[in-house]
């Protein structure tokens, strides 16, 4: 049987994080819309989706937690330069680099931790006891 969405309920944490995701992809799309679908803001639109879609098929497929983290780092690291370097035009410099470097390291054992604690929320509310 089917759950209904309605009927689901978040801890206070897991609600206020799906929120913030929800008003910033709109905000993104608005920043899109009225750019006139410029290359940048679409470009971040796009990234910011495939990384929630990515954030669920790799919570799925990869159970380490270590690999997980990783992953989500490797994927901050590359599409941060790509972003900064590439079509921003900012100049590669190793205080930049090294920057991206840390960011995308903290930001992929955050962005795990995020990820993590939603599914459990999730999967916990789903597997109630009646």
């Amino acid at each position: 049987m089917r759950k209904k969405i309605s009927s689901l309920r978040l801890s206070t944490f897991s609600s206020g994080l799906i929120l913030f995701a929800f008003f910033f992809l709109i905000q993104q799309l608005r920043e899109m819309v009225v750019s006139g679908f410029a290359l940048l803001p679409s470009l971040a639109f796009i990234q910011i989706l495939l990384m929630i879609l990515s954030t669920f098929h790799i919570s799925k497929f990869v159970k380490k937690r270590s690999w997980r983290q990783v992953l989500f780092g490797s994927y901050l690291l590359i599409i941060g330069s790509l972003f900064s370097f590439w079509l921003a035009n900012n100049p590669m410099e190793l205080q930049a680099v090294t920057l991206y470097m840390i960011g995308a390291f903290f930001g992929g054992i955050l962005w795990e931790y995020l990820a993590q604690r939603l599914a459990t929320d999730l999967l916990a509310k789903e597997h109630k006891p009646r």
